[in-house]
């Protein structure tokens, strides 16, 4: 096949079926996950958790172990929505509305390190990342696979959005950053 021919031919595009993954995704879910984690499967969430926040005490925490505790945030809390569905008590809606306190509290971590470069936190707020982790724990013990998997779902989807809105912010600046240089060389 010579060059002509391979440009010729026609680019074939993989066309993915949102809907179907969906359904197949569902039909999964309510198939046959209806049991609860073991100790070691809820271990497996905690020990990252709980390795990230001992960094932000020794004062050697990296961005990777700052999402890892945005994520911790975000998939509480979307682990309370779901099993607060069916508790009439209403103590799992206040115990996802508490993870909105830790999340401030992260967002003031960040906001430290924009100004100082390292991730720093007050005795405080390593509380408070101590109390969000073992909250999460519980809502764990709680939950059954089909929770854990749509909060695990749910989770990734905001992370995906937050990734692409900071990539855009980031791109947006380095793109005004190239257009003052550009405005200054021609004034040069």
């Amino acid at each position: 096949m010579n060059r002509k021919q391979r440009r010729a031919k026609q680019k074939t595009r993989t066309i993915i079926d949102y809907d179907l993954f969906d359904k197949r995704f569902s039909y999964l879910i309510e198939s046959n996950i209806q049991r609860s984690l073991t100790p070691e499967e809820i271990n497996n969430f905690h020990m990252p958790w709980q390795a990230a926040i001992n960094s932000l005490r020794f004062g050697t925490m990296m961005e990777e172990e700052y999402f890892t505790l945005s994520k911790m945030l975000i998939l509480g809390t979307e682990l309370a929505d779901l099993i607060g569905q069916y508790d009439k008590s209403g103590k799992i809606i206040e115990a996802g509305n508490r993870h909105q306190l830790y999340g401030q509290t992260l967002g003031v971590i960040g906001d430290r390190h924009t100004e100082t470069g390292k991730y720093i936190a007050t005795g405080d707020e390593l509380r408070a990342l101590e109390e969000a982790k073992n909250t999460n724990l519980e809502l764990l013990e709680l939950a059954n696979y089909a929770h854990v998997i749509r909060a695990a779902r749910q989770t990734g989807l905001i992370v995906g959005s937050m990734i692409r809105a900071s990539s855009r912010k980031k791109n947006g600046a380095r793109k005004m950053d190239d257009h003052a240089t550009a405005m200054a060389s021609q004034a040069g």
